[in-house]
């Protein structure tokens, strides 16, 4: 690991990154998630950020830190992902983007700036991707809502309580009106339990400075038939996208709750399911613990589409698990002409597909 860690510390971060973008272009171009898409499509994409590690020294120039009231600053290493998100449990790292100060001091980074540098990536890396945006409550600001559009995407983004007060007036004023339209669900799970969806939205659109946002909400009450116990939860979205009909709010909502998955599917997995994302391969060179991590979203990549495949039983497809990983590593290897130098002349690789 010697070996690997000085390769870690020398290979640019760019390299890897390109590699995990022509892995994905090729998948899409597959149509591997295509079923998946919201409306028939747009793919969601959720961002979202995390912290993977903490120091109590500076391990490296830049790396963000917290100041105690007794002036201890403690250090920390967050990260923003975005990721396509999936009904049937995929979580596909596309783009990173770390957390990292920008003058070392003074100004401090944040999620809400790397955000717009993120997505900026993203419409580098997939310039024609149809793309619906799912974002926390955090990012519910207009810079990022315009830059959203101005890249001919969407946004679905929840909206928290007590903010946008303006807008949440107009919501009450279209309810007095009769504007906002209503429509239930209701799902059983067995004899003893269901589920009461309730839904709201406004066909029309309300006016966010320079945007125009659509509402929808979801309250969602979980009843125990035999003794009446009662669970309710609430979910508000606000969205670009136009609501015409009850399909519509229904799609939207659906949408705005896959947010989740980044975090289940994504996140907790890799920290919690073997793949030791906390585990600090590298403690103070930021190119390496950068590599270190691309080379996990690779590989949680690959895991994903080893257990979903089709069946459940992968050796179907490839015979054998050594035949599998044969076919990967070689088309890990010719993938990215950019890190591996092609073959001395006269010499021809010989791969199988």
């Amino acid at each position: 690991m010697d070996t690997v860690n000085k390769v870690m510390e020398r290979l640019a971060p760019e390299a890897l990154e390109k590699l995990r973008i022509k892995i994905l272009r090729h998948l899409l171009n597959k149509r591997i998630w295509h079923n998946q898409r919201l409306k028939g499509k747009y793919f969601i994409v959720a961002i979202d950020g995390t912290g993977i590690f903490k120091f109590e020294k500076e391990p490296y120039p830049g790396c963000p830190y917290t100041t105690s009231k007794k002036g201890k600053k403690t250090y920390s290493q967050s990260v923003l992902e975005a990721k396509i998100i999936t009904g049937n449990g995929f979580s596909i790292s596309l783009c990173t983007e770390w957390i990292v100060n920008e003058d070392g001091e003074k100004k401090q980074d944040c999620e809400y700036k790397a955000s717009l540098r993120l997505m900026s990536k993203l419409k580098k890396a997939f310039p024609r991707l149809p793309k619906i945006i799912v974002l926390d409550g955090l990012y519910a600001k207009e810079p990022v809502m315009k830059m959203i559009q101005d890249y001919n995407w969407h946004y679905i983004i929840v909206w928290k309580d007590k903010t946008m007060y303006a807008q949440q007036d107009k919501v009450e004023s279209l309810k007095k009106d009769g504007e906002i339209y209503q429509f239930d669900k209701t799902k059983y799970h067995n004899k003893q339990k269901k589920t009461i969806c309730e839904y709201e939205y406004s066909r029309e659109g309300i006016s966010y400075k320079s945007q125009k946002i659509w509402y929808a909400k979801l309250l969602e009450t979980r009843t125990d038939i035999k003794s009446q116990k009662k669970e309710e939860t609430k979910f508000i979205f606000m969205t670009s996208l136009e609501i015409e009909n009850n399909e519509d709010a229904y799609e939207i909502v659906k949408g705005g709750r896959l947010r989740w998955k980044i975090e289940n599917e994504g996140f907790n997995i890799q920290k919690n399911n073997g793949y030791g994302l906390h585990h600090k391969m590298n403690r103070n060179n930021l190119t390496a613990i950068k590599n270190y991590y691309i080379c996990l979203q690779i590989a949680h990549l690959i895991d994903q589409l080893i257990q979903k495949a089709k069946n459940n039983n992968p050796t179907k497809t490839w015979n054998t698990i050594k035949k599998m990983f044969e076919y990967f590593t070689a088309f890990l290897r010719i993938v990215d002409e950019i890190i591996i130098e092609p073959p001395p002349i006269g010499r021809k690789y010989n791969y199988r597909y």
